[in-house]
């Protein structure tokens, strides 16, 4: 097989988990195979990741790469009346260069359609789109004409989950023969040692991870704090939620929300942090009280701290691991009730909290640690056009 050059195009180099797991494949496929040779193309900011994407040649496909004309895209987010400053601006010169010697694109999340034209005149060989949306999330990153256009240049689609599978093809009529399960790969990282950090006063520690948007459903995370307190006033648990930002908002009435219940010294919010092994390390629990995630990275990144997971039933992909693995408990879609319980049974029944933390973690190192076969899984794909 001759060296294929593959270009991966993101939405953004954010840190969060579509560019993370993007980065984390090209770095498998470099290392273990000497057939494939990388780049990257960045369709617009933010641009958090520079770090990481440093082996791998990188093309910004917006304008918005200078920093004033990033300046005017937020200005016109924030301003009305002049939201036509909103729309990024492609520099269609810069990305037919990056294209000349492309074997093979692979569009990351369904949201790059505005770059489709650009393509069409530039690029004539195989495309594929690794989808990490369901309905909510994707109506959140594009609008469904571009979605349309995005999924119609696809030659095969990736999936990370059944959830993902359905998504598209009930509401864009792909077809089942056209859609492969890609697994993510995850890194063995530092959060996969024994060594646990100190609890603070011996607390049991329930934590999440994310953005604090209504999809992630950090409201609930405060109701479900409320619930327990309610059922054991007394219990030696704290809640922490890590990735707060002020930049998706909402943080201010997650702290009124707080406040008002009474919650001030058993739940918190902290800022996003790089060194999430540590956190993941001090926690007992991981609750993910998504409403809607495909197949959450934060989960598989507490699997690999040995952690179980609560989750919703019918919340997107995630239930497929946790039923899968026996590594966790999902629950009743926004059954807040119910997540307490299983908090607290954790709690009290430490055995089994180990034993299903180790059945997770057992079921990533299977399922998203395995680089030979996660390889191989892409290389049978690409080679289906």
């Amino acid at each position: 097989m001759s060296t294929k050059n593959i270009l991966f195009v993101s939405h953004q180099a954010s840190h969060t988990g579509a560019p993370l797991l993007l980065i984390n494949l090209a770095k498998l496929l470099t290392e273990q195979s000497a057939d494939y040779k990388i780049s990257f193309m960045i369709k617009e900011p933010p641009y958090g990741l520079k770090e990481q994407l440093k082996q791998f040649p990188t093309t910004y496909a917006s304008y918005e790469a200078n920093s004033f004309r990033w300046v005017l895209y937020k200005i016109g987010s924030k301003v009305p009346s002049l939201s036509f400053l909103k729309k990024f601006r492609f520099a269609e010169r810069r990305i037919a260069r990056a294209l000349k010697g492309i074997d093979i694109i692979v569009f990351n999340t369904m949201s790059n359609g505005e770059l489709v034209d650009i393509f069409k005149k530039n690029f004539k060989g195989p495309v594929f789109s690794y989808v990490h949306e369901l309905r909510t999330s994707s109506l959140n990153v594009s609008s469904k004409a571009q979605m349309e256009i995005s999924m119609e240049y696809s030659d095969r689609i990736f999936v990370p989950s059944y959830a993902v599978r359905e998504f598209l093809m009930t509401d864009f009529g792909v077809k089942e023969n056209l859609i492969d399960f890609l697994p993510y790969y995850i890194p063995a990282g530092e959060a996969s040692t024994s060594q646990k950090e100190e609890k603070r006063a011996g607390k049991f520690i329930v934590g999440a991870a994310g953005t604090t948007d209504w999809r992630k459903g950090a409201d609930i995370f405060i109701q479900v704090a409320a619930r327990l307190f309610k059922k054991r006033p007394d219990a030696n648990i704290e809640f922490q939620w890590m990735g707060a930002s002020t930049t998706y908002g909402g943080l201010r009435e997650l702290l009124h929300d707080v406040e008002k219940a009474g919650l001030t010294d058993k739940v918190f919010f902290r800022m996003s942090s790089e060194d999430m092994p540590a956190y993941y390390r001090g926690l007992d629990v991981f609750l993910l009280t998504s409403r809607e995630d495909p197949y959450p990275l934060v989960v598989l990144e507490a699997a690999d701290a040995s952690l179980p997971a609560i989750c919703f039933e019918r919340g997107g992909g995630m239930p497929e691991f946790v039923h899968r693995s026996s590594g966790g408990t999902c629950v009743p879609y926004l059954d807040t009730d119910a997540m307490a319980d299983a908090i607290l049974f954790y709690h009290d029944n430490e055995s089994i909290r180990v034993q299903h933390g180790k059945a997770a973690n057992a079921e990533l190192k299977k399922a998203h640690q395995d680089k030979k076969g996660i390889t191989q899984i892409f290389k049978q794909i690409i080679e289906k056009v």
